[in-house]
């Protein structure tokens, strides 16, 4: 592996099934990427969030049965992108966040890859937030 267009990105990961959470951290961590967390619940992913230093976010739509919508106005209001990580339908997803990337659960490693290049890549660095 040569090219590695997510390395030395920080990324948080906010996942509360532990499984899908190491699963990603390992497969981004392959890539380069400095893992933060898994943050498990809505409290520590905006103490994540609020300490700052994060490039871009995988969000698990619901933490522990609760809809993860104060971290997705948090990251907004941070200015920082995210990807939805989820198993429910757009449909079914508060409206809000239809239109937001997301990673249909359950996902390959090769489409948690792609779909972070084209987030948080080297095309999305330029001009942004992102180093």
């Amino acid at each position: 592996m040569t090219e590695q267009p997510l390395r030395g990105l920080r990324l948080l990961i906010i996942e509360d099934e532990f499984l899908i959470a190491s699963t990603m951290a390992f497969t981004l961590g392959e890539h380069g990427v400095s893992v933060i967390g898994p943050a498990l619940s809505i409290a520590r992913a905006l103490e994540c969030i609020a300490a700052g230093g994060i490039d871009g976010a995988l969000l698990d739509l619901k933490l522990h049965g609760e809809f993860s919508i104060p971290v997705a106005d948090a990251l907004r209001q941070s200015n920082i992108p995210f990807i939805l990580v989820t198993g429910f339908q757009d449909d079914a997803s508060p409206t809000g966040l239809r239109a937001q990337a997301r990673l249909q659960k359950p996902f390959q490693d090769s489409d948690l890859v792609a779909l972070c290049t084209r987030t948080f890549g080297p095309a999305r660095r330029e001009g942004s937030g992102l180093r």
